[in-house]
Order: structure tokens, then sequence, then C-alpha cells
């Protein structure tokens, strides 16, 4: 008995000694340092966040330059070596000359300039390919001056309504009680106030069980109950309606069908 009780505190020991020195190993590679670069020739400092990983160093944290005069001009996040989440770039007098949000792999979602009194000078959204489909411009007041380009797109079904573009060899096939997943990029122009609908135009909208959740700034996901077979046609209807209540009532409409076994 106490042979099996030494045994097993040894062991308890041994484990726990284990457990210790794996946890401080991994703080020990996670812990945050810091890369300083200095420009001779444009006199900025910029600052850098890293971790060591496997004997390699990866950008992960902030990342912040500096004018001549000590002045924060511009700062990002790296995650995984990439720049991700919001990037803002600062007038000399600090305040925002703009703000770009972007996701994994460097690509635009969407991007705001601004006149030197905090007034939004400009608007772009992008797709998840970082290409540009709806732009915005302001003057100084903040009203709308033009636009052009959709505020909203769905990227998920696209996807399989063109299934070469995207080499996807097989087809959707959905029944009744499956979900119909559809994904969207939707605007956040500035000065308004934005509305959505969505509906399922093959039975009464109170009917439809349907979750939408945010996947980043731009983009939400829908999930809902196939409930009725046949075609079933979805529309999404957006409209933002301006803060300056003269510029009339931007309304986008989007649908596609799915087919229902």
């Amino acid at each position: 008995m106490k042979k099996s009780i030494k045994f097993l505190l040894l062991f308890l020991i041994i484990t726990c000694g284990a457990i210790i020195i794996y946890v401080f190993s991994i703080k020990k590679e996670e812990q945050l340092h810091d890369f300083r670069y200095y420009d001779p020739k444009t006199h900025l400092l910029s600052v850098s966040q890293f971790v060591i990983r496997n004997n390699d160093s990866i950008f992960q944290g902030k990342f912040t330059t500096y004018n001549e005069k000590g002045t924060k001009i511009a700062e990002a996040n790296f995650i995984e070596g990439h720049v991700e989440g919001k990037c803002i770039n600062y007038f000399e007098n600090g305040k925002i000359e703009s703000i770009q949000y972007k996701r994994k792999g460097d690509i635009k979602e969407e991007s705001f300039w601004y006149y030197p009194n905090g007034i939004v000078e400009k608007y772009a959204l992008y797709n998840p390919l970082g290409g540009l489909i709806f732009t915005a411009k302001y003057d100084q007041n903040g009203e709308i001056e033009s636009y052009k380009g959709s505020p909203q797109i769905e990227v998920y079904q696209y996807k399989f309504a063109n299934k070469k573009k995207f080499n996807i060899k097989n087809d959707q096939y959905l029944k009744v009680g499956d979900i119909l997943k559809h994904t969207y990029v939707l605007g956040n122009i500035p000065y308004t106030k934005r509305s959505l609908k969505i509906e399922n135009l093959a039975i009464p909208n109170n009917k439809v069980k349907r979750t939408i959740t945010k996947n980043s700034t731009v983009e939400i996901n829908v999930e809902e109950v196939l409930v009725k077979k046949g075609v079933n046609t979805i529309r999404t209807i957006v409209e933002y309606k301006f803060n300056d209540k003269t510029t009339p009532t931007l309304t986008d409409t989007i649908s596609f069908n799915v087919t229902v076994n």
C-alpha cells in the first residue's frame, strides 16, 4: 500500500511539473517583443510587435509609426503575420485622416477618408477579394455629393451559381428541413440610417426560422430552415436614408433562387 501511495505521489509530482514547464514555455514563446526601425530618409520610426515561434519571428500585435516629432501618424494590428482589422492614419495634428478595415491576408473590407475637420470625405466598400464595389463622396458639411456601385452583394450562394469560376464540382442539393446559407457584404455608408429586410417569397416571412450573425464589420451570415418544396426565391432589400433629408433614399435589392426537393 505504501509503495503504491509513493508511486502515485511521484507520478503526480512529475505530471504537475511537466504541466508547469509546458505552460511556462508557451507563455515564454508567446511573449510580445518590439521591433523598432528608423528610416533616415523619411525620419519615420516604426514599432512592430512580434512573437517567436519555432525560432522564427512572426509579427503579432500592434504596429505603430511616428514622425520625427514623435507624433503617431499610423497604427494597425498584425495577426499571424498579416495586417488585419482596423488600420488608422492620422494627420499631424492627431486627427484621423483615414480608417481601413482589413480581413486576413491584407484584403480591404471598407475604407473611410476624412477632412481635417473630422467629416468623412469619401467612403469605399470592397468585395471579399478586395475589389471595389461601392463609393460615396461628401462635402465638408457631411452632405452626399455622389455615390456609385452597389452597397450590398451576396457572396455564398453566388459561388454555386458560378461553379466554374470557383472550381466547385458538386451541385448544391437541398431538401425540406435543410439549412440554407447565404452571406452578404453590406456597406456602412456614413451619415445614413440603414434598414435591412430578408425574405423567402415562397412562404410568409413570419414562418421562417432564420438566424443572422455578424462575421465582420461589413459581412453577415444568414441561415434559415427550408420548409417548402420547389423553387424558393430569397430576396434582400437594403435601404439607406441620408441624414441630410434631401438626398433620396438609396434602395438596393438582390435575389436568388434555390430548388428544394
